[in-house]
C-alpha cells in the first residue's frame, strides 16, 4: 500500500559492463490496459516505457523516477510498476534485462477512522456494581485495512488534565500519552479493547 507517491525509486547492477539505462513502464491494474506516459494514462495492450534517472557507479546505480504530479494514482486502484535496465555493450547490441522486475502497490489516500462503543457517553461508572474493566470500540479503513497494533487509545482525566499512565496504572502523565489497543475482526469493521 503507498499513499501520496511522487517518486518511484530502486536499484540496478551489472558486473561486467556496467549500466547503460533504466525504464520503467507503470500499469494501472484496475483499469486493465491503461499506462503512464510521463504526463497522462493511455490505453494500450504493451508496456509503455519511460526513462529513469540514474546516479552512482558504473556497476551498480540508483534510479529515480519523479514525473508523478498531483493526481496521478487514483485511491484504491492497483498499480504495477515495471523495471528494466540496459547495459553498456555496444556490439552486436546492449543486452536488455529479462524477465523484466516487478513491484504491485495499492493507492490508499483516505484517513482511517475510529469509535469509541465502551465507555457510553457521559456514562457513570464504578469500582463495583458499574466497573469499567476495558475500554472499547471500532475502526474501519478501506483499503489498506486495520493492523493488529495501529490502534491507540488516550484517556484524560477532567479537571485535572491529567492523563492514564499504562506503565503505572495511573492518571500521573501530564501530557498525551497513547497505549496500544488491541484488534480484531476482519474488513471492514475491525474491534478494539485497551484494558
Amino acid at each position: 500500500y503507498g499513499s501520496n507517491i511522487t517518486t518511484i525509486s530502486g536499484t540496478a547492477s551489472d558486473n561486467l559492463s556496467g549500466v547503460e539505462s533504466v525504464s520503467i513502464a507503470v500499469r494501472d491494474l484496475t483499469q486493465g490496459t491503461s499506462w503512464w506516459t510521463g504526463s497522462a494514462w493511455v490505453s494500450q495492450a504493451n508496456e509503455y516505457w519511460v526513462s529513469a534517472s540514474t546516479s552512482g557507479s558504473l556497476l551498480s546505480k540508483v534510479w529515480t523516477y519523479s514525473s508523478l504530479p498531483g493526481g496521478t494514482f487514483t485511491h484504491g486502484n492497483t498499480y504495477r510498476v515495471y523495471v528494466r535496465a540496459v547495459d553498456k555493450v555496444s556490439l552486436p547490441a546492449a543486452n536488455v534485462q529479462d524477465p523484466v522486475s516487478t513491484k504491485d502497490f495499492m493507492y490508499d489516500i483516505y484517513q482511517p477512522t475510529s469509535a469509541v462503543m465502551v465507555p457510553a457517553s457521559q456514562g457513570y461508572y464504578n469500582g463495583s456494581g458499574n466497573a469499567l474493566a476495558s475500554i472499547t470500540g471500532t475502526a474501519t479503513d478501506s483499503p489498506a485495512g486495520i493492523s493488529g497494533n495501529s490502534v491507540w487509545v488516550s484517556v484524560q482525566e477532567q479537571g485535572r488534565s491529567a492523563w492514564w499512565n499504562h506503565d503505572s496504572s495511573t492518571f500521573t502523565a501530564y501530557s498525551e500519552y497513547w497505549s496500544t489497543a488491541t484488534v480484531s475482526g476482519t474488513s471492514p469493521v475491525w474491534n478494539w479493547v485497551y484494558s
